[in-house]
This record gives structure tokens, sequence and C-alpha cells, in this order.
């Protein structure tokens, strides 16, 4: 059966000295493996995916298992993005924290909405960090876990003014007014606009996010919070995090 899809290639990986195996994304969340035979040849049809990051549309023949990619036209091929090595090494960063969670027997069309977002914030001009930042939180459930950023842990306050410390222990923010001795231990001090900015991108949906303006010091300052969270409660390191300027 004949299939065509819009779709991001997630993985590849050489199966001969002419042909490679690789995975796409496609827009409805489903996990592809092809095989894309000649793609590693000078005059091959498939040579626009050795040019960085694309969205896509495929098309491809598949009955079970393992397709066979037959032709490929690109949508949008992220030229800004792909020639900017800083920008580049973001999306490698995005791509891995995705694809590690996608599952081709489970389909997830958050994934694929949350990589095209993700590619295409960085690609109009977007602050990186805030992108990068706006994706972990989005993952935070996917890897299994809780972003609890919305109140006090202890008395519910939602007053932004008051939330300035997370506590490890608690698993939570603490306000000013919750703040003791004993329960400080094992917490961070985190700016009162840091913890709105995250709050904030937790709670919009994905193909809502059409900018992220925010200044390059700030949007650090928030990754580096969020990525310490996310690797406190996932243990998940990336290993496009070491290109990072930060």
């Amino acid at each position: 059966m004949i299939y065509q899809d819009k779709a991001i290639m997630i993985r590849q990986t050489n199966y001969s000295e002419s042909s490679r195996i690789i995975t796409i994304l496609t827009e409805n969340g489903a996990s592809v493996p092809l095989m894309a035979r000649g793609f590693n040849k000078p005059n091959s049809p498939f040579a626009s995916l050795r040019q960085g990051f694309q969205n896509s549309l495929f098309t491809y023949s598949r009955h079970r298992g393992m397709g066979t990619l037959t032709e490929v036209d690109v949508i949008h091929p992220y030229r800004h993005m792909n020639t900017d090595f800083d920008l580049y090494t973001g999306a490698s960063y995005v791509l891995e924290a995705i694809s590690r969670v996608v599952e081709e027997e489970f389909p997830d069309k958050t994934l694929y909405d949350l990589c095209k977002v993700a590619f295409d914030r960085l690609e109009d001009g977007s602050e990186m960090y805030a992108v990068l930042s706006f994706v972990l939180i989005k993952l935070f459930p996917k890897y299994g876990a809780a972003l609890n950023f919305d109140r006090c842990i202890q008395c519910g306050t939602y007053d932004f003014q008051k939330l300035n410390r997370y506590s490890f222990k608690f698993h939570g923010l603490l306000c000013t007014d919750c703040q003791t001795e004993d329960n400080i231990n094992r917490s961070v001090l985190i700016e009162n606009r840091i913890v709105y900015l995250i709050a904030f991108l937790k709670h919009v949906r994905i193909n809502d996010l059409n900018s992220i303006d925010i200044n390059t010091e700030t949007a650090k300052k928030m990754f580096k919070v969020v990525e310490m969270l996310f690797q406190e409660y996932t243990g998940e390191y990336f290993k496009a995090r070491k290109m990072l300027d930060i």
C-alpha cells in the first residue's frame, strides 16, 4: 500500500554502502521505519534529507513492518536553523529529547506538533533557550514526571510575587510565607519572573506558541531551572547538551 505523510526524519542509520534505514515521525504521531535505497549515492532522490532538519512530504510503500521510501518533497527546509551552528545544536537537542519517547506501537500526535513548533520558532528567531525550555516543560509527562509550578505546595497560593523557592523535599514551590528552617532543606531559590514564565509556558497549548520574545539572559536562567528539574525527575541527559553555549 502507498502512503503519503507530512513528517520529520528523527533517526537514520547506514544499512549498506548505498542505503540507509530512516525513521520518520508523521503528523499523526506515528513512528515509521523506512528503507531508503540509494540514500548515500551522489545522485540520490533523497539527497535533500542529507541537508539538515526538514519538514517533508514522504511517499512510501508499506504493508507491515518496515516500509520502502520512494519519494521526498521538502515542505519547510529550515534554512536559517540549518545554517546557524547554535540553532542547529538547539534543534539537535529538541530532536533527541523528543525521539527518546517516540514509540512505534503508540502514535502520539503531540510529539510531532511539539517538534514542528519548536523548529518553526527556532527558524523564525524566537529565543533558543526559551524554546528548549518549552520543549522540556511539555515533555515532563511523556517521561513520567510532573512539574508542579503553579502554586505553593504548602498553602496553595497562586501569588507569583511570593513564589520564589522550589523544594525537592515536597516536589513543588514554596511561597515566602511557608518557608521555614525546617522545610527549606533540599530547595533552591528561583527568581519570581522565572517561576511565572515556567508556569505560563506549562499552560500554553503547543500549537498556540507563535513566538517567545524574552531576552537571552532570562531565557538561559529559565532553561537552567527547567533542565535541573528535568534531570532530577527523569534522570535523562542529552548528548547535544554538551554543544550548548551555557
